[in-house]
Parts: structure tokens; C-alpha cells; sequence
């Protein structure tokens, strides 16, 4: 809505003892003769007639009137520092001003104000009120304007300030809530792995420990689900993003083959000095499995598939949630330290050693997802260390 669509005032439509009773009730305009308010009146140029949802003025436009609330409903809305998210801050009805921290200063707009209802607004032009000033100033006169003016200020440095602080405690109630839903499915899932604990034993001399490991992990990768698509925050902070895929892909690379080598220093050092390994090789490519090249391949494409599963749990489930909800200086080292001695102990059923074994790679992954901010670059890592580790080199000793 723009000035031009503002409807001229016509005294013969409008009851002017009703307006002047309306003007009297305001207390800018307390205090006034009615020679005062007879100026006032005459300096009314337009009535504004507002449907709901019409803004009347928009926080950061220039002042250029003042406007007297003759019928309806509005709300003050303020703006978010760096977002378009607005917060109503106060409500206006008939007889209040809107647009009156203009008189104090030529600054634009502090806030936004909007219409809840239908109602209709008397239009003062500021300049032509600034007008009806005296030509010469007494000191005194003088000396109020500028106390008037710094209170303007002033007034405009306190909205700022509420709203940062309104921000600050809305953002966070919001931590208090996630960390209240994290915390209670961290306490889920850690009492039903205990409870699985109590059968693992059993079944381990039946079936295979991987068809115990994956209903334990898919069970953790539901409550992530639930978790990041029940959150106000972003998938992003949760490191499902592809932003700068091509860089975090290399840089996993890079800083995962030094790993390599530190594993196959590992088993040389084992075959080397472990009585129950001697006569095997670094590099036993699974041959004391028996399992043929077309299984091994078999088997490392659903490892690899099943890495990004993991890693969501580690990463997004547990380190992610500890990043953004702890605070102080070393918060990420402790995210780090915590996911992966969540996770390690979701390997306990297959064996203490391998727990022990995962925990090192842990602390890695949860380096490099601290320095990337996405799972790709960690999966991808992840994958190659476990291939690496258990089809390559051999470490299936451990496992038990």
C-alpha cells in the first residue's frame, strides 16, 4: 500500500468530534490546546483504509508520517538479525500512534507494523507537522529536542537489544528441547542394547555375529532418523550435505591412507610379535577364511554399503547433537570422545578387542567429520579402512 492509495480526508464523511476525542486519547498529543488541535486537524491529509495483513509501515523504509489507529487491530513485528524470521512484539488498537520514534529523529523504521483486522488510519505527514514549528528556538525549547532526540536513539538501541536477547532465549529453549529428545533416545537405545546383551551370548553360537550387529545398529540409524527429521535445525548441521563433495571426497583420501599404512604396521608388528600369529602373513587377503575373491567382493560391497549407516549414528546422531548442544572451548573434542564411546561399546557384543579396535578409527572419523561437516567424506573412510582392515590385511582375529 502506498501513499498515493491513501484516501483523502473529507470532514463532511467523518465525524470531526469523534476524531478529536480519538486524538485526545492519545497521550503524544496530551496536554494541547485546542488551537493546537484544531493545526493538528488541519494537517490530516488522508483516512488509510487496511484489510487484514496490510503492512503499515515496513522495518529499514524511510519515515514519512505518523499514523493514529481509528479502527482495528495491529501487531509490531521486529525482525531477525540474519534471517527474515519476524517476532510480533507488541499489539496496537484504536487511539494509539504508529510510526512516533520518527518525531525524534530522521531515522528509518525500527520495526514493522502489520494489520490483524480491517481498520482505518488518520495519515500525518511529518513534514508538515515539523511545519508548524516556531521559526526561533528558545534554549529551553532547544534543549528539550536534543533530550527528545538521544531518547530516540536510544529507544531504537533497546528494540535491537530485546530482540537479540529474544532470539538468544528462543534459541535456547530450542537446544534445551533437541538435547531433552537426544539424551532420551541415547537412553533408549542404550537400554535395549543391554537388554540384547543378555541373548547375544545364545545366538552368537547359532548365527553369525553380523545378523546380531545389524538389527542393533539399524535400530540406533531409526532413532537418528527420528531425530534430524524432527529437528527445527537444518539436515545440513547434521552433515547430510553434498556442499564441497568433490573436496571432502579427496581430502578422506589423503588423510585416510596414512591410516592404511598405520594398520599394516599394526599386523606386522602382531605377526612379529605374537606367538599365535607367527608364520602368517601382513597381507592375508582373508585366505583363513576360505572365502573366494567373488565373496570377498561380495561381502566388502555391503560393508561399504553399510558404512554410511554407521556413520549417520556416530556422526549425525550422537556428535552432531553433542556439537551443537554443549558449549565451551573443547565442546568438539568432548562431541568426539563421547559418540565414540557410545558406539564402540555397540560393538562389545562381538568382543572386547574389537570394541578396543574401533575406537582409534572412531576418534579419526570423528576429526575428519569435525573438519568437513558431512558423512561423504567419513563413509567413504570409513569403508576403506574396513575393507582394508578385515578383507585385506586380515585383522579377523580380533573378531571373538
Amino acid at each position: 500500500m502506498t501513499q498515493a492509495e491513501i484516501i483523502e480526508y473529507d470532514e463532511n464523511q467523518v465525524d470531526i468530534a469523534e476524531l478529536r476525542e480519538l486524538v485526545k486519547q492519545n497521550t503524544l498529543f496530551s496536554l494541547m490546546s485546542d488551537e493546537q488541535l484544531h493545526h493538528l486537524m488541519e494537517i490530516i491529509t488522508g483516512m488509510w483504509h487496511l484489510d487484514t495483513g496490510d503492512y503499515v509501515v515496513h522495518e529499514g523504509d524511510e519515515a514519512d508520517n505518523i499514523y493514529i489507529i481509528r479502527s482495528g487491530a495491529y501487531e509490531v513485528l521486529k525482525k531477525e538479525f540474519d534471517s527474515d524470521t519476524v517476532y510480533p512484539i507488541a499489539k496496537l488498537g484504536p487511539g494509539m500512534s504508529i510510526g512516533e520514534v520518527a518525531l525524534l529523529d530522521s531515522g528509518t523504521r525500527s520495526a514493522s507494523v502489520r494489520a490483524l483486522e480491517p481498520g482505518t488510519l488518520l495519515v500525518i505527514p511529518i513534514a508538515k507537522l515539523n511545519a508548524l514549528s516556531q521559526a526561533e528556538e528558545s534554549v529551553d525549547i532547544r534543549m528539550k529536542m536534543n533530550l527528545a532526540y538521544e531518547m530516540g536513539r536510544r529507544l531504537r538501541d533497546t528494540n535491537e537489544s530485546s530482540v537479540r536477547y529474544l532470539q538468544e532465549r528462543l534459541s535456547e529453549a530450542e537446544k534445551r528441547v533437541e538435547m531433552g529428545k537426544f539424551l532420551t533416545r541415547v537412553l533408549i537405545g542404550l537400554a535395549l542394547y543391554m537388554f540384547t546383551m543378555g541373548f547375544t551370548a545364545a545366538l552368537a553360537k547359532v548365527i553369525d555375529t553380523t545378523w546380531v550387529t545389524i538389527p542393533i545398529l539399524a535400530g540406533f540409524a531409526f532413532g537418528v532418523y527420528r531425530t534430524v527429521v524432527t529437528s527445527p535445525y537444518p539436515k545440513a548441521n547434521y552433515g547430510f550435505t553434498l556442499a564441497n563433495w568433490r573436496h571432502n571426497i579427496v581430502d578422506s583420501v589423503l588423510w585416510t591412507l596414512p591410516m592404511l599404512g598405520a594398520i599394516a604396521l599394526l599386523k606386522f608388528l602382531a605377526v612379529t610379535f605374537l606367538p599365535d600369529l607367527a608364520g602368517t602373513t601382513v597381507f592375508e587377503l582373508s585366505r583363513n577364511t576360505g572365502l573366494s575373491l567373488t565373496d570377498i567382493l561380495i561381502l566388502s560391497g555391503a560393508y561399504a554399503a553399510f558404512c554410511p549407516v554407521q556413520e549417520m549414528i556416530a556422526r549425525s546422531g550422537i556428535q552432531c547433537s553433542c556439537q551443537m548442544f554443549l558449549t565451551g572451548k573443547y565442546r568438539i573434542f568432548q562431541s568426539i570422545v563421547l559418540s565414540n564411546l557410545l558406539f564402540s561399546a555397540t560393538h562389545l557384543h562381538v568382543g572386547l578387542s574389537m570394541a578396543l579396535f574401533v575406537l582409534p578409527a572412531g576418534f579419526f572419523w570423528g576429526w575428519l567429520f569435525s573438519r568437513q561437516g558431512s558423512i561423504l567424506g567419513t563413509s567413504i573412510s570409513h569403508a576403506m579402512i574396513g575393507i582394508y582392515a578385515f578383507f585385506i590385511v586380515g585383522f579377523d582375529f580380533i573378531i571373538g
